[in-house]
């Protein structure tokens, strides 16, 4: 299974509902953002350059997709790694409810700061 599989199906589909949920897109939107932003990522693109691109593919705005896109390249940073080393340690500190994934909890993070503006 390829990374962009594993990031899809991993978790029953949650990862896709959870950014569907934050993002307020519909999961095919959101699997489509994510085809189109993880070989940019992967290629060393910027998240800038990366949204860009894949919002020349997708037709998704662009804003939104960087916005989505750090958020991919922890996730990626993750699977590369293994999730040793400095990587690993920030993200077992992420993981506030240790369930071996810290998007989650980033997203939760995420979502209240934005109410808060």
């Amino acid at each position: 299974m390829d990374l962009l599989e594993n990031m899809l199906q991993g978790g029953g589909g949650d990862l896709v509902r959870q950014l569907a949920g934050q993002f307020g897109l519909d999961e095919g939107q959101v699997s489509s953002a994510v085809g189109a932003l993880l070989p940019a990522l992967q290629g060393g693109a910027g998240h800038e350059e990366a949204a860009a691109q894949a919002a020349a593919s997708t037709g998704l705005d662009s804003g939104l997709l960087q916005q989505l896109a750090p958020m991919l390249g922890a996730f990626l940073g993750g699977q590369q790694t293994g999730e040793g080393g400095l990587l690993g340690a920030v993200t077992s500190m992420l993981d506030q409810d240790k369930d071996g994934s810290a998007l989650d909890d980033v997203l939760g993070m995420a979502q209240k700061f934005m109410q808060k503006e």
